[in-house]
């Protein structure tokens, strides 16, 4: 006892599920279009054409009133309420009753056109003083209340539990890596990041705390911390010295508000059940406004079930983020709570789709953690980023619907609340116009006429726990349209019936709220304005002060872009300001050959051979040979070393061998050049970094670091390389492969990869380092290519300024051994005593078929023609063991571990991704790579298969005939890098 053991069905066996959380699901047994990623909240059909059809479509010019003297008679009762209870005048309303009326609160109860309405003023809150709402007597009495509730049941957690358990963790070795700050001006050289890593520890030892105990094992734990043993007792000391940040234990807080939520003796939340239900503050500024059914009543009880319909239809068609912030902690425990909620526990793909759990935001936010911020932008959800489709990488069909959600769900649900904000609040309602009215078109989403909400958050079966909503606007308003659950207001001691079609609109920055249990499929539309966003707008509208970054501020006076605000914006179309635009570098988007036509043999770059004569009577043996493999292939299938590829896989898969055989044998050298060609301004040259920070493998022999090259794909505008990147942008440094002997990042080679990275793979640009060769002419072996890794990643990090964790460190082959190795190189040396010495670490790793043991070629031609995918894979012999060779050159030893990954295997915070070929010859090497990085804790490792396919198609795909299998590889990276660093909310 004391530990939990979930998992075990009735009959006392595990079922397996069809999905798994925190893992990319992407065969989903009975479900061939479903998927879902690690970090979305339900299973998407991304590509599933019949959704498109059935999509419920709404036209904005349709939507009527259902009951226009009802709305008219509830405006005029609405915009006088204020004017009645301040001043008494009551003698016009029904039946009037006085509840109360004492020293801190004023309750009226009376009845409207049928409807009960309670109205509260509390005399002792000022909206304006944010402090008011907890020292006001409500709160205070419902906080002594809810302290008594739980008392019954358990105490807290405790920051002394916390700290043992903390202990206890690093003492083990296994505490998460401390991370680094960004490099900024303000600390050029990041350094540890110690309160961000004490946070997280926190977090997690209060996680555990509660989920992995029952209440024996919790007990257990609190005893032990009242005894810790000595070394334990001096790491406490340490956190306590060191440690400053702040407890904030949710799951107690949850089952505190659960428990004053369920009390019944005393009853801890007044529970209202008036029709209308509005409090004011001692001035008469509204602080909440609560109306049943307004939906129903506006726009008929019909439009609201295709609106739930439609939301639905959505979560089972879009990839949506699961629910990921503090205030949504809990939603692990209200799994086990709800098995009906357990994706886990779902036994069909129906059962699939009803068990979404997310948190989406729709429109206009700013980056995150600026409260002044210099840029704003649309949320990831609105611009469909989320997601990735076998056949292309482009939300095509969401594109289609997506219009109609808007204007259905979130341009009703607008509608619904301003209704209330328009008769209640018309001052914070002309403040939300004017907001909207500031930011240019390509950076706000229209969803109604005259748009007034910047922001939206559709909510899917997640549970709220309690919370205020610290973006919103200061002193604002939020409104919450919702289809289920009880809504409570901790300092107000009430608790609304929050059921389908009401709305509630009150001030989210001051009141704390949360979400009571609740059954049956629930959803929310939250219809709000950030205050960050709304600084933005004062900026560009004058009205603050502008900060030294902003537009007209600097040498070059650039404007402002242009309000384009419309005179009359009562006729601007609802969709006519999101006009879907697509724009493509015609550089990264080479013409395909006409349909049937041959693809280009590949060619690996290089000049002419030392010995011509003896490439050309090579060659001119394969052309003589040529027909006969042809009319074997067409002829006799089974010829073709793969039964499911096509002829011009199997074609192409030969002649690369051959063409590979040939550079080998014939050495033909790669001359790298610094001047920029043909790439011109893409093309930039970087110098070493300073001689201190090429350590240990990488200092001391005879190689040192030289000036390289690189290539940006896309063509930086003006020749100047991305500089300042939003919150949303990624730049993937890639290294080539080759095998240490060809290749040099420049387009010739490199256009089809990159193009695919940043089309499909998630990356805002890519950079190619030009890393020294170890072939003829350069001869530069072993650690040569992996100093200018180092160079490349500090480029990008301190020349640039390029934040650490919007950098992927990617490589195919060679290149992803140089990955290997620079993650190991990292896990040593990125720490260091001297600040500026320090390197931070990048937000992930891609590896695309990665030479994890380039020593085994030099043995015996078995190893590589008695590998098990050698018909199935274009590298010679010839080709593996002269690469090899030349990488190790005399100096170093194939057994390196910064060459040899294989059996080397290294802890790193970094998380990978592995992409292999299963058709590939190395694979053989890689899967056992893969388990053996797995086994170490905190090494997070995850590996995609790629059906027949052979060694390296994300490069060689356009070569080959696997472009569509190279897309696929470069959309899952790109949910990969998406999902890892882009998917906050």
């Amino acid at each position: 006892m004391g530990d939990r053991d979930d998992g075990i069905n009735s009959k006392g066996t595990r079922p397996v599920p069809l999905v798994r959380y925190g893992q990319n699901n992407y065969n989903i047994p009975g479900d061939p279009y479903g998927l879902k990623t690690a970090h979305s909240g339900n299973v998407a059909h991304l590509e599933d054409m019949s959704r498109v059809h059935k999509f419920p479509k709404f036209d904005p010019d349709t939507f009527t009133l259902a009951d226009e003297e009802w709305a008219s008679s509830m405006s005029v009762f609405l915009q006088g309420l204020r004017a009645s209870i301040m001043n008494t005048t009551l003698d016009h309303y029904d039946d009037v009753m006085i509840v109360r009326d004492d020293q801190t609160e004023k309750v009226v109860d009376l009845t409207h056109e049928g409807m009960t309405v309670r109205v509260a003023v509390l005399k002792d809150v000022l909206f304006s003083d944010a402090a008011s709402y907890s020292n006001a007597e409500r709160a205070k009495t419902t906080e002594r209340k809810t302290e008594a509730a739980m008392a019954r049941i358990e105490p807290e957690m405790g920051r002394s539990v916390e700290n043992f358990m903390m202990a206890e963790v690093i003492n083990s070795g296994n505490a998460p890596r401390v991370p680094n700050y960004r490099v900024t001006p303000k600390r050029p050289d990041g350094g540890d990041n110690k309160g961000a890593w004490y946070k997280q520890m926190r977090i997690e030892a209060n996680k555990a705390f509660w989920l992995d105990h029952d209440r024996e094992g919790r007990n257990r734990l609190r005893e032990a911390a009242k005894s810790p043993e000595p070394g334990t007792q001096a790491t406490i000391e340490t956190i306590i010295r060191e440690d400053r940040s702040h407890s904030q234990d949710s799951f107690y807080q949850y089952h505190r508000d659960s428990s004053a939520a369920e009390a019944t003796d005393p009853v801890v939340y007044e529970r209202i059940t008036k029709d209308v239900f509005v409090v004011f503050d001692r001035e008469g500024n509204l602080v909440l406004c609560s109306v049943s059914e307004l939906f129903q009543h506006l726009f008929g009880g019909a439009v609201l079930d295709k609106v739930v319909d439609t939301t639905k239809q959505w979560a089972g068609f879009a990839l949506l983020p699961q629910p990921n912030t503090q205030r949504h902690m809990v939603d692990q425990l209200m799994r086990r709570q709800h098995p009906e909620l357990d994706m886990e526990l779902a036994t069909t793909p129906q059962q699939l789709e009803e068990r979404a759990m997310c948190i989406v935001h729709y429109g206009t936010w700013a980056q995150q953690g600026h409260t002044n911020p210099e840029f704003v932008h649309l949320t990831p959800d609105t611009r469909l980023i989320m997601g990735w489709t076998e056949r292309r990488s482009r939300a095509e069909l969401l594109e289609e619907v997506f219009p109609h959600f808007k204007v259905g769900v979130l341009g009703l649900s607008s509608e619904v609340a301003r209704f209330l904000m328009r008769h209640l609040a018309p001052k914070e309602y002309q403040d939300c116009l004017e907001i909207f009215r500031g930011l240019p078109k390509p950076k706000r989403m229209a969803v109604s006429r005259p748009n007034w909400a910047t922001l939206f958050v559709l909510g899917i079966n997640s549970f709220t726990q309690r919370h205020r909503d610290q973006n919103d606007i200061k002193n604002g308003l939020v409104s919450l349209i919702p289809m289920g659950g009880d809504l409570f207001f901790p300092q107000l001691g009430v608790r609304l019936e929050y059921q389908p079609g009401g709305c509630v609109i009150f001030r989210g920055r001051e009141l704390d709220h949360f979400v009571g249990d609740w059954k049956g499929y629930r959803i929310f539309v939250a219809v709000t304005n950030h205050q960050p966003v709304r600084n933005w707008v004062n900026r560009r509208l004058g009205k603050a002060p502008a900060l030294p970054s902003d537009p007209g501020q600097q040498s070059d006076c650039q404007a402002w872009p242009s309000r384009e605000i419309d005179d009359d914006e009562e006729d601007e179309g609802a969709e006519g300001e999101d006009k879907y635009v697509i724009c493509v570098e015609p550089a990264l988007d080479p013409e395909e050959p006409p349909e049937g036509s041959p693809k280009p043999v590949p060619a690996f770059q290089s000049d002419k051979s030392r010995d011509t004569t003896v490439k050309l009577f090579r060659l001119s043996g394969v052309v003589l040979r040529a027909p006969f493999w042809v009319l074997g292939f067409v002829f006799v299938k089974s010829s073709r070393p793969h039964p499911n590829w096509t002829l011009w896989q199997t074609l192409s898969n030969h002649l690369a061998r051959v063409s590979l055989d040939i550079t080998s044998k014939t050495e033909s050298p790669t001359r790298l050049s610094l001047e920029p060609g043909k790439e011109k301004d893409a093309f930039k040259v970087i110098e070493p970094a300073r001689s201190e920070l090429y350590r240990g493998p990488l200092s001391g022999g005879a190689v040192l670091p030289e000036p390289i090259g690189g290539t940006w794909y896309p063509k930086p505008p003006l020749g100047n390389p991305p500089a300042e990147l939003g919150p949303s942008a990624h730049v993937v440094l890639h290294l080539h492969g080759g095998a240490f002997i060809i290749g040099d990042g420049r387009s010739d080679d490199m256009d089809f990869l990159c193009s695919s990275l940043i089309r499909s793979g998630g990356a805002t640009a890519v950079f190619c380092p030009q890393y020294r060769l170890s072939s003829r002419p350069g001869c530069a072996p072993f650690p040569a290519a992996l100093q200018d890794t180092l160079t490349s990643y500090l480029y990008l990090v301190r020349a640039l300024g390029i934040p650490a964790e919007q950098i992927t460190v990617s490589g195919d082959s060679a290149g992803g051994n140089l990955v290997i190795a620079f993650l190991r190189y990292l896990a040593a040396f990125a720490e260091a005593d001297e600040e500026e010495l320090r390197i931070p670490l990048p937000c992930n790793a891609v590896l695309v078929s990665p030479w994890v043991d380039p020593g085994a070629a030099l043995g015996s031609d078995t190893h590589v023609t008695g590998n098990p995918h050698y018909g199935t894979d274009f590298l010679p012999v010839s080709f593996v063991r002269g690469g090899a060779a030349a990488y190790v050159g005399d100096a170093a030893s194939p057994s390196d571990p910064y060459i040899k990954a294989l059996g080397n295997p290294f802890a790193t915070p970094v998380p990978m991704f592995v992409n292999v070929g299963a058709a590939e010859m190395l694979e053989v090497d890689i899967a056992p790579w893969v388990e053996e990085m797995r086994s170490l804790p905190g090494n997070s490792v995850e590996v995609n298969y790629e059906a027949d396919a052979p060694h390296d198609t994300l490069l060689l795909g356009e070569m080959l005939g696997w472009v569509e299998s190279a897309q696929v590889v470069a959309a899952k990276i790109g949910v990969f890098i998406r999902d890892r660093a882009l998917g906050t909310r």
